[in-house]
């Protein structure tokens, strides 16, 4: 029933709001036009968005329909099982570093947490993917030896640029992971040069056709073209005129028709440059602004978001109040477990990584529920871990009083 209210036929612009711009360039490749036309109407080739999750977009509907009812179905489902595979690898990951019971706890709660469940059921996107892909990542990288074969080093660079693939916003944080793997080796007694070469050879040799694709298609040699289109969303008037980190959408050239003209007349890159030059004006004119909607961004970041944005669902309630506090939630337990494991010398280097540095790009664009989740397991699995703590101190409490 769920499903099925949440994919109406026809919607209106023609379904555009069954997977928007992803949707879009699925459609493009179901049908033989490439990667491809992002917005409303046809526009050519595109780099608006990253290669992997509109190709597994495009499979359902080769196979289903170009949106029909089945691929909807299928979408939602194929979502679903990405969050029951997280769950599992964050399982993995928990046990190896904290233990089983703390890797069981984990699981658990994100199989039952509300971002988890809203996302698999509402949102045609990479996030649920995102998410299956950084546990997968990182479960990979607790699991390599003290010094790694070169094999081993090969297949870590291929998988991280696998993941950059789905989404490039990983970047941010993959000089950390080169920096902790080098000390690991220097600390072996290894120059470690050689292996971060290898590592970073691997990556590349994922990323660059892509890159080059779009140079030569749209161009530019970048992972995708949104850079400035995102600049501008969360730092304009519009923006500052809302106070929210969500940014200016109404500027967004699917809802308005004068950018849609001006993304059509100046091209994809020549739209971006254009809005990459509007949010650098501002920024000059109004630092303070900026520096203010910053903050706003950050404290969305950790503290949730009081939107009452449901997607394609019909709800008849209100849902703001009920995802603060599930944002909220896990926070005291997550900084009890960093505590706990800095007391027991537990390296949570690599998760402090991911989460410090993965947000960096969103503080200066825009903050939204479904860039955030894909980090929110980490914060459940080391959530997890003070939570047992908290039960065994409470257990040993209990004991003593009882003795």
């Amino acid at each position: 029933m769920l499903l099925c209210r949440s994919y109406e036929i026809p919607s209106k612009r023609d379904h555009w709001n069954f997977g928007f711009e992803t949707g879009r360039i699925a459609r493009s490749l179901a049908t033989g036009q490439g990667f491809s036309s992002p917005m409303p109407e046809p526009s050519g080739p595109t780099a608006l968005l990253p290669l992997g999750y509109p190709l597994v977009l495009a499979g359902i509907f080769r196979v289903f329909g170009v949106y029909a009812a089945q691929s909807a179905v299928a979408a939602y489902l194929l979502n679903c099982l990405f969050s029951a595979l997280t769950s599992i690898a964050l399982y993995r990951l928990g046990e190896r570093l904290f233990g089983r019971e703390a890797g069981l706890v984990a699981a658990a709660w994100l199989a039952l947490y509300p971002q988890s469940i809203w996302h698999a059921v509402n949102t045609v996107w990479d996030t649920t993917l995102m998410g299956l892909a950084l546990v997968a990542l990182m479960t990979w990288l607790y699991g390599l030896p003290p010094r790694p074969t070169t094999a081993q080093l090969a297949r870590t660079g291929l998988l991280m640029g696998l993941v950059a693939l789905i989404n490039p916003a990983p970047l941010s944080f993959y000089p950390a992971v080169a920096l902790i793997l080098w000390k690991r080796l220097r600390d072996q007694g290894s120059r470690g040069y050689r292996e971060i070469a290898i590592l970073t050879g691997s990556c590349l040799l994922v990323c660059v056709p892509w890159m080059a694709r779009n140079a030569l298609q749209v161009g530019s040699f970048t992972p995708r073209t949104s850079a400035g289109l995102n600049f501008r969303l969360g730092n304009d008037d519009g923006a500052w005129l809302l106070g929210t980190g969500a940014g200016d959408m109404a500027s967004y050239p699917s809802n308005s028709a004068q950018e849609g003209r001006l993304f059509h007349e100046l091209g994809e890159l020549g739209y971006d440059r254009y809005c990459a030059r509007l949010a650098i004006e501002f920024v000059r004119n109004h630092p303070d602004r900026f520096a203010a909607l910053t903050l706003m961004r950050i404290r969305d970041w950790w503290l949730g978001q009081s939107s009452e944005w449901s997607g394609n669902l019909k709800l008849g309630f209100q849902l703001s109040t009920l995802k603060r506090l599930s944002w909220l939630l896990p926070l005291p337990f997550f900084a009890l477990g960093c505590i706990a494991a800095w007391r027991n010398h537990i390296p949570i280097g690599l998760l402090m990584a991911v989460l410090l540095l993965y947000p960096i790009p969103y503080y200066f664009t825009t903050v939204t529920e479904r860039y955030h989740f894909p980090v929110e397991p980490f914060l459940l699995l080391v959530g997890g871990y003070g939570l047992t703590q908290v039960w065994g101190w409470l257990g040993r409490r209990w004991r003593l009083r009882a003795s």
